[in-house]
C-alpha cells in the first residue's frame, strides 16, 4: 500500500513539474499586426495636433535643397519616430529616428522596409495592405537596437524622380508587440500616405552656380585662364604649355589628340568650379582610356578601341564643355 501511495505521488510531482515547465516556456501570442487600412484609419480618426516636422538632428551627411520628413505612426496618439528623405551628389539617404521620448525608455529599431520605384510596382496582400517581404521590397534588420539608422542608395541606380514606401518595426522593451509603424507626410493637418497620394521624390540638384564652361579652343589660347600650371592625363603629367601644344597639335586623324584636348578642357571646366554631376564618371572613363591610349598612339576613328566607347565618352566631353549638359557655357 505505501509503495503503491509513493508511486501515485512521484507520478503527480512529475506531471506537476512538467506542466510548470511548459507554462514557463510557452510563448504568449501577440496581436495581429495591424493593416495599412486600418492604421491610417485610426490614424485620421484620433485628435493629433498640427505640428511642423522639422529636419532630423541627427543628419549629419551634406544633402541638397530641402530634406523630406515622414512621422511613423501606428495606432497609437503620439509618433514611433521619423524618417527623413535627402541627397547628395552621389547618394540618397533614408534615414530613420526612433522619437526621443521612446529612446529613453529603450526603443530601437528592429527592421525596416523599403520600396523606391513606380508605386504601380508595389505589391498588395488580399486585404489591402502593401506587401512589405514582396521581393521589390529592401529589408534591413538590426541585432544592436539602433536608435537611428541611415540607408544609403547610389543615386546612378534611381531615375529622376521615384515613390518611396517604407515602415519600420521596432523593438519593444516591454516585452509587448512589436509595432510595425508606417511613414506618413502631414500636409495642412491631413495625414496621408506617400504612396497612395502619389508622393514623388525628385533627385535635388547639387550644383549650385556655374561659372560657365569653355571649350577646348578657349582653353588653348587663354593661358593665363587656367587655374593650374599643370595637369594629369592618363597618369601623365604635363605642364600647362606642353598641354596646350598638344591641343594646338593637328591629330591628322589620330583621335588621341581629340579626346586628350576634350579631356583636358573637360578637367579645367570642373577646377574652376562648374557643375560635373553629370560628367564625372565619363572624366574618369575616358582618364583610364588615356592612360591605355597615350597621345599620339595612333588610334584610328574605325578602330574597336575608338567605337566601343572612347567616341562617345568624346562625344559626352565636347558637350559638357559647350554648356549643352548639367552646367552652362561660359558667357
Amino acid at each position: 500500500m505505501k509503495t503503491r501511495i509513493l508511486t501515485i505521488g512521484i507520478l503527480i510531482a512529475f506531471f506537476a513539474f512538467t506542466s510548470c515547465e511548459k507554462e514557463e516556456t510557452m510563448v504568449t501570442p501577440t496581436e495581429p499586426e495591424l493593416n495599412d487600412e486600418a492604421v491610417l484609419k485610426s490614424l485620421k480618426a484620433s485628435k493629433r495636433k498640427k505640428r511642423k516636422l522639422d529636419r532630423c538632428e541627427n543628419i549629419t551627411q551634406v544633402a541638397c535643397g530641402e530634406v523630406n520628413t515622414f512621422e511613423l505612426w501606428y495606432g497609437e496618439d503620439f509618433p514611433y519616430g521619423t524618417v527623413s528623405i535627402s541627397n547628395d551628389n552621389e547618394f540618397l539617404y533614408v534615414q530613420y529616428d526612433v522619437e526621443k521620448s521612446l529612446i529613453e525608455e529603450g526603443w530601437g529599431f528592429h527592421t525596416t522596409y523599403l520600396f523606391i520605384g513606380d508605386y504601380s510596382e508595389l505589391v498588395y496582400l488580399d486585404n489591402g495592405s502593401v506587401n512589405w517581404h514582396a521581393d521589390n521590397m529592401m529589408l534591413e534588420t538590426y541585432d544592436n537596437n539602433p536608435t537611428s539608422v541611415l540607408r544609403i542608395i547610389p543615386l546612378e541606380n534611381l531615375p529622376e524622380c521615384f515613390g518611396i514606401a517604407t515602415k519600420a518595426k521596432l523593438n519593444n522593451p516591454d516585452g509587448g508587440q512589436n509595432p510595425n509603424p508606417r511613414a506618413f507626410l502631414n500636409v495642412e493637418d491631413n495625414y496621408l500616405y506617400p504612396w497612395k497620394e502619389n508622393y514623388e521624390y525628385c533627385v535635388q540638384d547639387c550644383c549650385g552656380n556655374s561659372p560657365g564652361t569653355a571649350t577646348q579652343g578657349y582653353w588653348r589660347n587663354h593661358a593665363s585662364a587656367w587655374p593650374v600650371e599643370s595637369i594629369e592625363i592618363g597618369g601623365i603629367t604635363y605642364s600647362r604649355e606642353d598641354a596646350i601644344d598638344l591641343m594646338d597639335a593637328p591629330g591628322r586623324g589620330d583621335k588621341t589628340f581629340n579626346m586628350f584636348e576634350q579631356l583636358v578642357s573637360a578637367k579645367l571646366n570642373v577646377m574652376i568650379g562648374n557643375c560635373s554631376t553629370c560628367i564625372n564618371k565619363i572624366i574618369a572613363n575616358a582618364d583610364a582610356w588615356m592612360a591605355e591610349h597615350e597621345v599620339g598612339s595612333g588610334v584610328d576613328a574605325d578602330t574597336a578601341a575608338w567605337q566601343e566607347s572612347a567616341g562617345y565618352w568624346h562625344t559626352m566631353l565636347d558637350d559638357y564643355n559647350n554648356g549643352k549638359l548639367c552646367a552652362p557655357h561660359r558667357d
